[in-house]
């Protein structure tokens, strides 16, 4: 929900291709994993508005966001170590009031579970709240080739993100001495979105095994070049040696 938006802000770029297919990744086992234990879910913010506008990830998405309710909190919790086993990291963060699903234990690319709280005919969570009606019945969404339940009505995007939120995006600028990112500190310019499609993904690549390797390639290619200049080093200094003996003869 927070997250910068990469692509109109002073960044200028997209997410890289393996940081989205991590992202999607945690999305698709936790609510396949929620949906197995019959545990409601939906997908809110960003997730929800890339679920409509994109069928897929924001391009320049850094996080996703689903919502759970206060009465399954804790068979949610009771999955940390299914989701664990996955070499995921569920964690619990009392400023945030989520749930959060990290890609590991060092990979903090990750996945927030919003606890909302169904108060009359209102659902909460921290300072915002959407329609009961416009919550259920919950509606599936394509995302990627899945589909994922998500609240029935937009309004509450409208609300965030502007009324103009399908076709357009707006440049947004982090405020780094609050460490938070706050749309009402924003300086927004809008620009017409360019494209619907949704970030490049690729869930059977694996990125770490080949980050291992171009590791290994760039220590290999370090030593060789290393090697090449010691090699160089130490003909020039038995260049210099051979000159200096014939100097010495010469004299």
């Amino acid at each position: 929900m927070g997250s910068p938006n990469y692509r109109y802000s002073s960044y200028g770029k997209n997410s890289p291709i393996c940081c989205t297919s991590h992202l999607v990744k945690i999305l698709f086992f936790v609510t396949s994993l929620l949906e197995e234990h019959n545990i409601p879910y939906f997908i809110c913010w960003g997730t929800h508005l890339g679920a409509v506008r994109h069928q897929g990830l924001i391009p320049w998405d850094t996080d996703t966001d689903i919502g759970i309710f206060t009465e399954d909190y804790e068979r949610v919790k009771n999955l940390t170590s299914t989701i664990n086993e996955k070499e995921f990291c569920l964690r619990y963060s009392k400023s945030t009031g989520c749930l959060t699903a990290y890609y590991s234990q060092i990979n903090e690319l990750h996945l927030d579970i919003e606890i909302w709280e169904k108060q009359g005919d209102k659902i909460v969570w921290d300072n915002y709240c959407i329609e009961y009606n416009e919550m259920f019945p919950l509606k599936k969404y394509k995302f990627y080739d899945r589909y994922l339940f998500g609240p029935n009505s937009l309004n509450y995007l409208f609300s965030y993100y502007g009324a103009d939120c399908l076709e357009s995006v707006k440049k947004q600028w982090m405020y780094w001495d609050t460490r938070l990112w706050n749309p009402n500190l924003t300086n927004r310019e809008t620009f017409k979105l360019m494209d619907n499609a949704p970030a490049p993904i690729d869930l059977e690549r694996n990125f770490e095994e080949e980050q291992q390797n171009f590791s290994m390639q760039d220590l290999i290619y370090q030593k060789i070049i290393l090697t090449i200049n010691s090699t160089k080093l130490w003909k020039l200094l038995i260049f210099w040696v051979q000159f200096k003996n014939k100097l010495t003869l010469r004299k």
